[in-house]
């Protein structure tokens, strides 16, 4: 589907919407994942007019548009738009990308994701650990609706695409949403359990990687909880029927998957990346993150996604306004979108105000 010409006039609430899931969704991913029918924009923000003529004539103010390998662009890209190719849009619109954001996607039938600072300063470390042959983790951490799941799934569009095994941990997102499936473990002091997002992990982790690691098999006896105990050579599938049933034992399964592959890494045809937005590791270090340190052991990086900044929020509402997908309301008038604008940066609305009109 191409762009449409109408522009949607958007409430305040869909408004708010669009900023706080401006990097996407990557898979975020987003992640989160932007996904859907994309045309190829050129880096100069061109737009190929025989594919797209019932577009408006407005295109200059458009920024620059990203090719889809994001590990071309620079730490200075922060207005860049990274856009994924329709056959990925199933995927990573089903495993990473938040309901809510899903049907504003499905409505517009078509979205493009910003390339944040942040997510490249992710790709450039994990891209040095896999260059050194190393599997490599990724933490994303932040106030919500900065993007933390769409970076995910935008990294994990990134190497998908170049074949690697790619492990997405689970969606901590749904934290969020159902923060009742987040328990206090009943078997490791100090530590939580989360059922839900380790099932779902499971289940994101067996369609991501069919392909690459459909031969895969334990071959270590594992410890499931302090009562519970497997022997040799119980296959993953098996273990992920186990959790169906007992899913205080799901977050343990997630462990073993992850420290199997991170043993093993050239058993199951490549290098392995370990998306993680909440492992134990992560939640043990969650302080010392909350303080600005970054030093988790290897293989792991830890990145903090930052408030926007008035350069990103102009990109993004450059790019969907010029293009006609939809209008967004005035931050000086509208109270509700005014204080979403507040919540994600770092500038009052005053300026975002006056910055919406030059679009």
């Amino acid at each position: 589907m191409a762009l449409r010409t109408s522009a949607t006039r958007a409430t305040a609430q869909s408004a708010a919407l669009l900023l706080r899931s401006l990097n996407g969704p990557a898979f975020v991913p987003a992640l989160s994942a932007a996904k859907q029918v994309c045309r190829q924009y050129s880096a100069a923000a061109s737009v190929d007019s025989e594919k797209q003529t019932d577009a408006p004539q407005h295109h200059a103010s458009l920024p620059s548009i990203a090719s889809s390998d994001a590990g071309r662009h620079s730490l200075t890209d922060a207005n860049s738009m990274y856009i994924m190719t329709e056959e990925h849009q199933k995927l990573l619109c089903t495993k990473i990308m938040k309901p809510i954001r899903r049907r504003q996607v499905q409505e517009i039938k078509s979205c493009a994701t910003l390339v944040r600072k942040d997510v490249m300063q992710a790709l450039n470390q994990l891209n040095k650990a896999l260059d050194a042959n190393q599997p490599c983790r990724v933490l994303f951490y932040g106030n919500d609706g900065l993007g933390k799941t769409s970076a995910l799934g935008h990294i994990l569009h990134h190497y998908y695409c170049k074949s690697y095994a790619i492990l997405p941990a689970f969606r901590t997102a749904q934290w969020y949403f159902e923060p009742n499936t987040v328990d206090i473990s009943t078997t490791r002091p100090g530590d939580i359990d989360l059922n839900i997002d380790a099932r779902f992990w499971l289940h994101t982790f067996n369609a991501l990687n069919s392909e690459l690691l459909g031969q895969m098999t334990t071959t270590k006896e594992h410890t499931l909880s302090q009562d519970i105990v497997l022997p040799q050579g119980t296959a993953l599938s098996e273990l992920s029927d186990m959790a169906q049933q007992n899913n205080r034992i799901a977050t343990d399964l997630a462990l073993i998957a992850i420290n199997e592959l991170l043993e093993n890494p050239n058993r199951y045809g490549g290098l392995t990346v370990n998306m993680n937005e909440g492992l134990r590791t992560a939640i043990r270090n969650s302080q010392r993150l909350d303080k600005g340190e970054n030093d988790l052991k290897q293989p792991a990086c830890a990145v903090r996604m930052k408030n926007y900044t008035l350069e990103e929020v102009s990109s993004v509402i450059g790019f969907h306004s010029g293009i006609g997908w939809t209008t967004l309301p005035n931050p000086a008038k509208d109270a509700h979108f005014a204080a979403e604008l507040q919540l994600l940066t770092d500038f009052d609305p005053a300026s975002i105000s006056i910055m919406m009109r030059r679009h």
